[in-house]
C-alpha cells in the first residue's frame, strides 16, 4: 500500500486536485482527514467547543486541542487508513487530503506567525511547547509509512487575507 498525501493550507486546491485525480485515475481509495469526516462524531462538537472558547482561556484551549482532540483525531485517521488498506475494494494507492503532517507543520507555522508578530508571545510560547512535542510524535510515525507528499503552497499574504488577519 502506497499513500499519497496532498498537504496545504485551506484554499490551496487540495480538494480540486483530489477530484481531478479521481476522474483521471478512476478507482482509487480516498481518505479524507478533515474535520467533517470524523468517524467519532463528537470530535466535530469538541472542535467547535474548543474553537469558540473565550480567548482568556487559551491555556485550556491549547491543552484540550493537543492532549484530547489531536490524539483522538490521530486514532480516527489511523483507523480509516487501516480500513482503506484492508477493505474489499482496497487499492495499491490511497490518497489522503489533509493528514498527520498538518499537525507536524503547526510547529513551523507557529514560528512563522511569531516572526511576523501575528501571535502574542504568551500564546506562542504556550502552544509552542505542545506543538514541538506533537511534531516529534507525528514525524516519528510518518517515517514508518510508505508515503509520498504533494505540498501545495499559497503566498502567505494571500492566506492572511483569506483569514481576515490583514
Amino acid at each position: 500500500m502506497k499513500i499519497l498525501v496532498i498537504v496545504g493550507p485551506d484554499g490551496s486546491g487540495k480538494s480540486s486536485i483530489v477530484d481531478g485525480l479521481r476522474k483521471e485515475i478512476g478507482k482509487l481509495t480516498l481518505v479524507y482527514c478533515g474535520r467533517k469526516n470524523f468517524n467519532y462524531k463528537y470530535l466535530e462538537s469538541l472542535d467547535y467547543l474548543i474553537s469558540n472558547m473565550p480567548t482568556f482561556l487559551f491555556l485550556i484551549k491549547i491543552f484540550l486541542r493537543y492532549c484530547v482532540y489531536y490524539p483522538i483525531e490521530f486514532i480516527d485517521v489511523k483507523k480509516r487508513l487501516f480500513k482503506a488498506s484492508r477493505g474489499d475494494d482496497a487499492n495499491e494507492l490511497i490518497i489522503c487530503e489533509r493528514y498527520f503532517v498538518d499537525r507536524a507543520i503547526r510547529y513551523f507555522e507557529l514560528l512563522e506567525l511569531r516572526k511576523r508578530h501575528r501571535i502574542r508571545a504568551v500564546t506562542f510560547f504556550s502552544e509552542y511547547l505542545f506543538a514541538r512535542g506533537t511534531k516529534f510524535f507525528y514525524l516519528k510515525y510518518l517515517k514508518k509509512m510508505d508515503t509520498s507528499y504533494v505540498f501545495l503552497n499559497v503566498n502567505h499574504h494571500e492566506l492572511f487575507r483569506r483569514n481576515n488577519s490583514d
